[in-house]
């Protein structure tokens, strides 16, 4: 028999897809929901399973002319047929493409485990419980942005132009100035910086400080909250007989609804904003796609060309003021919604910048040595790689790491 001439290859367990092809035939001859076991006829449905085994499907044939009866024209087409399927089931891994392609997944199958050895650390292997392995450093996946949900603008909700003057346009600049108005009431309210303000600032909003005193295009502005928590503080106070509002800016999104809700959790505001605002819309994407044929949809040239008349730029108080002329007369409610979000929306924006911000600094020694350009490694934060994490990776899996 094939099993006794190949004993020395089964003892030391080596593959056992014969032995299982044979058992899922004989399943098939003496299925167990039959219960063929305690029956009389079960060792014929196994002597069927062998015969077919041995002798392929033309057994019944055979044992049809040993017992000199005639097999019929339709079961010798059915085991010819069948015998001719197994045997081109034999036959093909024998072949060059087939080969080829067997090596070809299995180094796709080698690669895609590597990856994953990688990201998760060695998950299996013989005796990796004693070695010492430690695979409980996990390279994180992606981090996933949450959703922007739209602010649903009901026919109650008060619209508000909101802009903000700051001491530059990094993350650690501050608010000098929060101006608002309704249409009908206006807010305007200066803030006493901690620290300079930059040259590039001043240059656009005319803002400087020295001495200690806040100047307005070389003249000292008297009424200053000295700390931008009591300017928030009133801000919001203002904006809850509105309630529910809205706030739109144009840029807010990159720019002005970045900076209300950072400083809203840095002075531990936050909730009233949240409890207060119902979030907030971007003038500037809504006007390019009302005026897609424009070059510029800046707010300075869409004053002088929608509005037909000259603008002083960014004083806030008069930014407001001449937006809020804007939105009402071109911008209708579906536009607003179309570029609306949620407070929470930025919030959690902010906290994604933050965490990729850590990341792009952990990774500066590689730029510095020129390993990865500086666009690489904002891509690598961006997708939650830092410096440990490609050191980790490194230890996995070497260069192919």
């Amino acid at each position: 028999m094939v099993y006794a001439s190949n004993a020395k290859k089964l003892a030391p367990l080596g593959s056992s897809q014969a032995n299982e092809a044979l058992n899922n035939t004989v399943g098939s001859k003496a299925p167990k929901i039959r219960h063929y076991g305690s029956s009389k006829s079960n060792d014929f449905h196994v002597a069927c399973a062998v015969g077919q085994k041995n002798l392929g499907h033309s057994y019944v044939s055979q044992a049809f002319m040993k017992t000199q009866l005639s097999p019929g024209s339709n079961s010798l087409k059915f085991a010819k047929k069948m015998d001719k399927r197994i045997l081109n089931l034999k036959e093909k891994p024998k072949t060059r493409e087939y080969k080829k392609k067997r090596i070809e997944k299995k180094e796709k199958w080698l690669k895609k485990t590597k990856q994953l050895e990688n990201r998760e650390g060695q998950q299996y292997s013989s005796g990796m419980c004693f070695d010492g392995h430690n695979a409980a450093q996990e390279i994180p996946a992606p981090p996933a942005a949450s959703k922007m949900e739209k602010v649903l603008l009901n026919k109650d909700y008060h619209q508000i132009i909101f802009d903000l003057e700051t001491s530059g346009k990094g993350n650690d600049a501050e608010i000098l100035q929060i101006a608002a108005t309704d249409g009908k009431d206006e807010f305007s309210i200066y803030v006493k910086p901690c620290h300079v303000i930059s040259s590039e600032a001043s240059a656009v909003n005319k803002l400087t400080f020295q001495r200690g005193m806040l100047f307005y295009d070389g003249k000292p502005i008297t009424d200053v909250v000295a700390i931008d928590v009591k300017a928030l503080k009133k801000f919001t106070e203002w904006l809850k007989s509105r309630m529910p509002c809205i706030l739109v800016a144009h840029n807010c999104k990159s720019f002005d609804a970045r900076f209300l809700v950072q400083a809203a959790e840095k002075n531990g505001v936050m909730d009233d904003l949240a409890k207060t605002v119902s979030g907030f819309t971007d003038s500037l994407p809504a006007f390019r796609e009302l005026l897609p044929e424009r070059k510029s949809h800046s707010l300075e040239n869409l004053v002088q060309d929608l509005l037909c008349k000259s603008y002083e730029a960014h004083s806030a108080l008069a930014d407001v003021h001449t937006l809020y002329q804007l939105v009402n007369k071109f911008l209708n409610v579906k536009l607003l919604q179309k570029h609306s979000f949620k407070v929470s929306w930025v919030a959690s924006y902010q906290k994604l910048l933050k965490e990729k911000n850590l990341l792009v600094n952990t990774l500066q020694p590689l730029i510095r040595e020129k390993y990865i350009s500086a666009s690489m490694a904002i891509k690598c934060a961006s997708s939650g790689l830092g410096l440990h994490h490609l050191q980790v990776v490194y230890q996995r899996g070497k260069e192919e790491g």
